[in-house]
């Protein structure tokens, strides 16, 4: 123990710096980033996959995937839906999620899922925060970005932010999720659809605008971000009662999960995943549970004609 002294923390650093230099040349030099904030952004999502793992007979380190254990249950981004975490004397559970980090959500999914989209269109996207977030994130600057909004100011102030950074492609567009209209996303054939908190102000969705959805494009996947946990099984916790009762006070949607269920029934979507109050919220009906699914390979070919 005697030479761990002074020269050799400088010399381990030193090392690890060595190896973090080749992540931050890649994303620099060979992928173009030349934003400082998205450069940092898309190193922090690699540091969080991956472990450098000090190789004694090459007194170098080694990148290698992090392995969360057999047991622990991954969500589609990589990320294990908790950790056990410590502060004040106490273990707890930490979620990688909060409320305001859908962009990161968004950006690890499209990276895990190896995702390959043309577009990413935000339902009800008010002036985009949500898309700014996943852009900061580190989204690659060919897919374009949809801000789907019936909101005049809403689109004002997503206009007025991009012409600060004109790199950003955020297009705000007109939309009423009532009478749908998706004539925007004509010749765009890989689309990844998300809704945060907007299916919850529809009192009833109907299938009729799922179906447009999926006959709009080629390749669809939609990720819902809402608080509905009380739709999603019959167990209901405190958190799931309380969003209930503030459904029906308030007319909230009622009806999502049943409508992509009977969807999924009649083979027109596949339900991939389910997570009930995943991303928590000093609100407690707030908390809010992600729900994902893909149109239909089956749909795909015959739209295609094969």
């Amino acid at each position: 123990m005697a030479d761990i002294g002074p020269e050799h923390w400088k010399s381990h650093f030193d090392n690890r710096f060595a190896v973090e230099y080749e992540e931050f040349e890649r994303i620099i030099d060979e992928d173009g980033e030349n934003s400082l904030g998205r450069v940092i952004n898309r190193f922090k999502c690699w540091e969080e996959a991956h472990l450098l793992s000090f190789n004694a007979d090459k007194n170098s380190f080694d990148v290698v995937q992090k392995e969360w254990g057999e047991d622990t249950e991954l969500l589609p981004t990589g990320l294990p839906t908790y950790t056990d975490m410590w502060a004040m004397g106490q273990n707890f559970r930490a979620l990688p999620y909060l409320k305001f980090e859908l962009g990161k959500f968004l950006y690890d999914y499209i990276n895990c899922q190896k995702l390959d989209v043309d577009c990413v269109v935000e339902l009800g996207g008010g002036w985009g925060r949500n898309l700014f977030d996943l852009w900061h994130a580190g989204l690659s600057s060919e897919i374009k970005l949809y801000s789907a909004d019936n909101s005049t100011w809403g689109k004002k102030i997503a206009l007025k932010l991009s012409s600060l950074c004109p790199d950003i492609p955020i297009v705000p567009v007109s939309f009423d999720i009532e009478n749908p209209d998706f004539s925007f996303l004509t010749g765009e054939k890989r689309v990844l659809y998300f809704s945060h908190f907007t299916m919850m102000y529809i009192s009833e969705l109907k299938e009729e605008f799922f179906e447009k959805m999926t006959q709009a494009n080629d390749k669809i996947t939609c990720i819902h971000f809402e608080p509905m946990g009380f739709q999603i099984s019959k167990s209901q916790g405190y958190v799931s009662l309380v969003q209930n009762v503030e459904a029906t006070l308030r007319n909230f949607n009622r009806n999502l999960i049943n409508v992509l269920s009977d969807l999924k029934m009649r083979g027109k979507i596949d339900l991939t995943h389910v997570y009930k109050e995943l991303i928590p919220s000093r609100d407690r009906t707030h908390s809010t549970s992600i729900i994902i699914w893909e149109k239909m390979e089956k749909l795909i070919e015959e739209n295609s004609g094969v």
